[in-house]
């Protein structure tokens, strides 16, 4: 860690603690720039979520538009039907 990090006291479980001192030796960090590490990695994470939650919003909207498109379609599909077998019988009373 650089010299101008600040310093600070914290309590944590044992286990926790563990946890993070093996984390730390498999990545070659100390404890404390793990610490730090997985601290500003859940920030970022957060913000991940946060873009997460805000594109699946985007989707919900964007189906929803497609649903209505596609009952519409639906519609114009029972009309021009309808249309149709009508212009069949015109012709064949006209045949």
């Amino acid at each position: 860690m650089a010299r101008e990090d600040v310093q600070t006291n914290l309590r944590l479980p044992a286990d926790l603690k563990d946890l993070l001192q093996e984390a730390a030796a498999k990545s070659g960090r100390s404890l404390s720039a793990e610490v730090a590490f997985r601290l500003s990695n859940s920030f970022k994470l957060d913000n991940a979520s946060d873009l997460i939650e805000a594109n699946a919003r985007h989707v919900e909207a964007n189906m929803e538009r497609v649903t209505e498109g596609l009952e519409e379609i639906r519609r114009m599909k029972a009309e021009l039907e309808k249309s149709i077998e009508a212009a069949k019988h015109f012709f064949d009373k006209e045949g």
